[in-house]
């Protein structure tokens, strides 16, 4: 298959999770690892934070795991610490140099969030939500909430139909609340890199 072929030419395969399910363990043998996405993050993700993710997975299986979902240097170091192989950094950059966001007003709304503005819509079936960033006054909730509570299987559609393109919903979570910050304190992407790294290497030396 398409896997088997990427790992013969030495590429690395992840999986992103949103949460445990025994089924996983299936695809050990044909994965390098998982990207735990946690409730921080935007579109689907579950009831679970980065770090409750990454404590279950730790005791779950031995493959790497990278920690997604409120990341900073301070946090990526605990993750390290907490078996973490790595980060995987999404919202906290939106407004750093190299972003491709160039909306001055979604910036400068941005730029205010406490990260409660992101929409939260739940699975009726619990468990899982739809989060993301709509339009001030915009009508995507109560529409994709009419869907989800109709069919709960389109909640995974309608979560890849988020995009940071003008006038669609963002897949944005809490995590966005640290673009501002992380704009103000490292600017570029590759000083917020170095931060990280270096917090990695030397707080738990602390």
């Amino acid at each position: 298959g398409a896997i088997a072929q990427l790992k013969s030419r030495g590429i690395d395969i992840y999986c992103e999770v949103v949460r445990w399910c025994d089924d996983l363990k299936s695809l050990e043998d044909r994965i390098s690892g998982f990207i735990l996405k946690g409730h921080e993050c935007g579109a689907v993700v579950s009831e679970q934070t980065t770090f409750l993710l990454l404590q279950e997975f730790r005791k779950r299986t031995a493959l790497s795991l990278f920690a997604r979902g409120g990341i900073t240097p301070e946090t990526a170091a605990a993750a390290n610490v907490a078996g973490a192989s790595g980060v995987v950094l999404d919202d906290q950059i939106m407004l750093l140099e190299e972003s491709p966001l160039d909306d001055a007003k979604i910036r400068r709304r941005i730029e205010g969030m406490s990260g409660a503005e992101t929409l939260q819509i739940e699975d009726p079936r619990g468990g899982c939500y739809l989060r993301g960033l709509d339009k001030p006054g915009g009508a995507f909730a109560a529409t994709a909430s009419k869907q989800i509570l109709e069919d709960p299987d389109v909640m995974d559609a309608i979560g890849k139909q988020f995009s940071w393109s003008a006038g669609s919903v963002a897949p944005a979570g809490q995590g966005l609340a640290l673009a501002a910050p992380m704009a103000k304190r490292y600017r570029t992407i590759g000083r917020l890199i170095t931060a990280i790294q270096t917090a990695v290497r030397e707080l738990p030396r602390a």
